[in-house]
């Protein structure tokens, strides 16, 4: 019976994360010429930018660091602490030694000790005959001469490692462009209000203007709406004939469904397997 209430409950939680995964994050952008201004939310909450902290909370930061400073040991405490060692009667008799106010000597560790008696030995290591050094090194030249050379026989030219590589990876760019179109298609913007103001004092300038300001709006919208799903609600040039003026304000919205990014993800993971599997199989068959 428990075993039965336990897989409801699973199946419950993963309905309900699916059903989260459906739900769609969202950017809203507001671009003008004062800046641009971003908001993301996420359901009901906004999870950019983040509300700023409360005064309470300064409050109580500032209680702590006073109670640090009030616990805090200061001079006064450590000079408390040598009238209680040396005494009034102590100083009138001078029953007191010296060595007591003298700071004490710093004493050496066994560390220390070990690295003096070390010494010795590292200056008779390094007092040893150069003729076993230099026969070293002209082996290790012969050594690596003839590495060098071996490497180069081996490896072949820098087109045939080019080429090498291309024919490694040739299967898997289809699979890559694929996936890449879709993910850019799950992506969704939408135009809400793009308004520009353009003008001139000249009538021919403003004219010239204006349809090049139109030209340069559709050629932007037209790729963008090759790569993602993009839907324009209100789009206006305006033209202004009496001043010279270039101005513009635009508010769009990016929304994206976590759950359709995880499918593609799943998709192209499967099909990257499959090509692999494939691969492998073949040098076996010959």
């Amino acid at each position: 019976m428990m075993t039965i209430i336990v897989l409801w409950i699973l199946l419950g939680l993963i309905a309900l994360i699916v059903i989260l995964l459906h739900f769609s994050a969202r950017i809203y952008v507001h671009a003008a010429a004062d800046g641009l201004t971003l908001k993301v939310k996420y359901f009901w909450f906004t999870v950019y930018p983040r509300e700023p902290k409360s005064k309470r909370n300064k409050k109580q930061k500032k209680a702590k660091t006073k109670k640090k400073s009030e616990t805090a040991p200061t001079a006064d405490d450590f000079s408390d602490d040598l009238d209680s060692e040396i005494t009034d009667e102590m100083l009138m008799t001078g029953d007191f030694d010296e060595k007591d106010l003298a700071p004490a000597e710093p004493q050496k560790t066994s560390s220390e000790d070990d690295l003096d008696e070390s010494e010795p030995e590292r200056k008779f290591e390094a007092t040893k005959p150069e003729k076993a050094a230099d026969n070293k090194k002209t082996k290790d030249k012969h050594a690596e001469d003839k590495s060098k050379k071996q490497k180069e026989e081996r490896h072949p030219s820098k087109l045939a490692n080019l080429k090498a590589k291309y024919l490694k990876y040739k299967p898997y760019i289809p699979l890559a462009c694929s996936t890449v179109r879709r993910l850019l298609k799950t992506i969704r913007i939408r135009i809400d209000s793009a308004e520009v103001r353009v003008g001139r004092e000249d009538a021919h300038e403003a004219a010239i203007y204006y349809g090049a300001v139109q030209g340069a709006i559709a050629g932007l919208l037209t790729p963008l709406a090759e790569f993602f799903t993009l839907s324009v609600k209100n789009c206006n040039v305006e033209c202004a004939f009496t001043e010279n003026t270039i101005s513009g304000k635009c508010d769009f919205s990016v929304r994206v469904r976590p759950s359709a990014l995880i499918a593609i993800a799943v998709c192209a993971g499967v099909n990257f397997l499959k090509i692999r599997h494939n691969e492998k199989k073949v040098p076996e068959q010959k």
